[in-house]
């Protein structure tokens, strides 16, 4: 049976169209009148919890608050230096030889000693002065964590505040019923 989160939560922010706030209206008014039962009733705050828990958008924000995160290591990692490793092995069909065009010599070809060649070249980068570069974009990362972390905070408020709406809405609803019953029974 699906929860009374669950419910709101997909009914808030999964619709879309022109009609979307109608549909939006109506479908959390059935589900509200569908599955809310005295036993099993949620506070608001569980209503949240569990939004929260299943927004993908707030899955997003997070995945992004972890790359923005990422974002600083690599900006402190430009400060130190970098090891560059390679391996070389070549092999040629033919033996090598230059080609002298001398007339003076008798010889116009020399061989070269090796048709295999094998080489390890090594490469040692160290940043000595890059003219406060890595400073900026340390501090660039930063914001970008500060301003994610605001981000994540926003994606909640809406959230909690389209769950905040429609809970008032099946108040407001269950109130407006109750409210048609007693009218009836005073006119009876």
């Amino acid at each position: 049976m699906m929860s009374l989160a669950h419910t709101l939560f997909y009914c808030t922010c999964r619709c879309t169209g022109p009609l979307a706030w109608g549909w939006r209206g109506g479908s959390i008014a059935l589900a509200i009148a569908c599955f809310s039962t005295a036993g099993l009733a949620e506070t608001l705050e569980q209503v949240w919890d569990a939004a929260i828990v299943a927004s993908s958008r707030f899955e997003a924000a997070h995945r992004l608050s972890d790359s923005a995160a990422e974002s600083l290591s690599a900006s402190r990692g430009g400060r130190l230096p970098s090891l560059t490793l390679k391996s070389c092995y070549t092999v040629l069909n033919s033996e090598p030889a230059a080609k002298l065009n001398l007339p003076s010599l008798p010889i116009n070809q020399f061989p070269l000693p090796e048709d295999i060649s094998l080489s390890y070249p090594a490469l040692i980068h160290l940043p000595l002065y890059t003219g406060g570069h890595l400073d900026r974009s340390t501090d660039a990362a930063r914001a970008g964590i500060q301003t994610q972390a605001a981000a994540n905070v926003c994606v909640a408020s809406i959230l909690k505040l389209k769950i905040a709406d429609a809970y008032i809405s099946m108040l407001s609803s269950r109130y407006r019923e109750g409210l048609g019953t007693n009218t009836e029974v005073l006119d009876a």
